[in-house]
């Protein structure tokens, strides 16, 4: 999809520039497959922080799965993106999809994820929120709130 891509435009910039709206006035939408629901509450505390930060009127979707990587990864991340949208600041320019929809003030992709997670379910994952994770484990929050980061647009493609 960014095979022609000149440059990506970073969301936290250009979402607040976007809107007038208030600080933490977005949405994050998740649909969890296979997810446990221990894991949900801290995925969820990973969006919530993501929602504190970013300035959207319109809701951000994204899907989380949990998948075996076979110890290849913690997790993946797929951003889908647009370019030459209504308001697009530069055309020819490839944007996360999040990003574009808050700068066109508009949903442009109905019916599709603006990005989906995956995390690795062989992980031996710390579940907690307090950031408090003992030796051995992967902190679920930090490593969600890093792969939606990706979904978000903080990606680097060479």
């Amino acid at each position: 999809m960014f095979a022609d891509m000149r440059m990506i435009r970073f969301p936290m910039l250009c979402l607040a520039a976007s809107t007038l709206l208030p600080v933490g006035a977005t949405t994050i939408d998740i649909t969890y497959n296979f997810v446990p629901i221990e894991a949900q509450a801290a995925i969820q505390r990973a969006a919530d922080i993501w929602e504190g930060i970013l300035v959207s009127s319109i809701p951000i979707k994204a899907t989380v799965t949990w998948v075996p990587m076979g110890g290849s990864a913690l997790g993946i991340t797929f951003p889908n993106g647009r370019k030459d949208f209504p308001s697009a600041p530069i055309a020819q320019t490839w944007y996360a999809t999040a990003l574009a929809n808050s700068i066109a003030e508009a949903e442009l992709n109905p019916g599709e994820n603006d990005f989906d997670v995956f995390l690795d379910s062989g992980t031996d994952w710390y579940f907690g929120l307090d950031g408090e994770t003992p030796n051995g484990q992967y902190d679920l929050v930090s490593v969600a709130l890093h792969e939606m980061g990706h979904g978000l647009g903080f990606v680097g493609l060479g």
